[in-house]
C-alpha cells in the first residue's frame, strides 16, 4: 500500500528582519508606501521560493503582508481601534492555586464599532502570489471566532453587546467575501 502524504503550510512564516524594520519605517512615515511594497514583495517571493524549494504541495504568501496572524479581521474593516492595551484575563478551571487561576494577555486592538468590510480580506495577498507561484496556492483564513479576542467589556459594549454578536457579524463578513 502506498501512502500520499500533501504538505502545506497552516499560518504564517517568520517575517524577515528586514521586512519587520520596513514595516516599522513605514507606519512611522519614514518610507513611502511604493517602497513598503517593494520590500513586501521581496518578501513573497522568498517565501514562495522556500515553499517551492521544500516541496510544499499548496503555496501561500507566507502572510507576509500581515500585521498579525488575524489581520484580514483587523487591517482591512472599520470598527476596529488601536486602544491602550488592557488585560484580557483567561481562567484555567484545572488548576488548583489562586495564581495559576488568571493568565493575563495584553491586546492592543479593540472592536469599539459595528464591523464593516472596507476591501477585499485576501485579494491583495491572492493577487500578487498567484502571478509568482508555479504550484496551487492558497491564502489562509484565520476563524472569525478570532474577532472575539478584540471584544472588550470596556470599549466594545456600544457595538456588540457580548462577543456572539461579533462573531456573527464576523462570519457574514466571510460568506461575504
Amino acid at each position: 500500500m502506498q501512502l500520499n502524504y500533501r504538505a502545506e503550510v497552516i499560518g504564517s512564516m517568520l517575517r524577515p528582519e528586514y521586512l519587520k524594520r520596513a514595516r516599522k519605517q513605514w507606519e512611522a512615515g519614514e518610507i513611502s508606501t511604493r517602497e513598503f511594497k517593494k520590500i513586501e514583495d521581496r518578501a513573497v517571493d522568498e517565501a514562495i521560493a522556500l515553499e517551492e524549494r521544500c516541496g510544499v504541495d499548496v503555496i501561500t504568501d507566507g502572510e507576509m503582508r500581515r500585521t498579525h496572524f488575524i489581520a484580514p479581521l483587523t487591517d482591512v474593516i472599520t470598527g476596529v481601534k488601536q486602544i491602550p492595551a488592557f488585560k484580557r484575563v483567561w481562567k484555567l478551571p484545572h488548576e488548583k492555586t489562586e495564581r495559576a487561576q488568571q493568565t493575563e494577555i495584553t491586546v492592543q486592538y479593540a472592536v469599539v464599532d459595528k464591523i464593516r468590510r472596507t476591501r477585499s480580506l485576501t485579494n491583495e495577498e491572492f493577487s500578487y502570489a498567484r502571478g509568482r507561484a508555479r504550484l496551487p496556492l492558497k491564502v489562509t483564513l484565520p476563524s472569525p471566532l478570532m474577532m472575539t479576542l478584540r471584544w472588550s467589556r470596556e470599549h466594545s459594549r456600544t457595538a456588540y453587546h457580548d462577543p456572539f454578536g461579533l462573531f456573527a457579524d464576523a462570519a457574514a463578513l466571510w460568506r461575504d467575501e
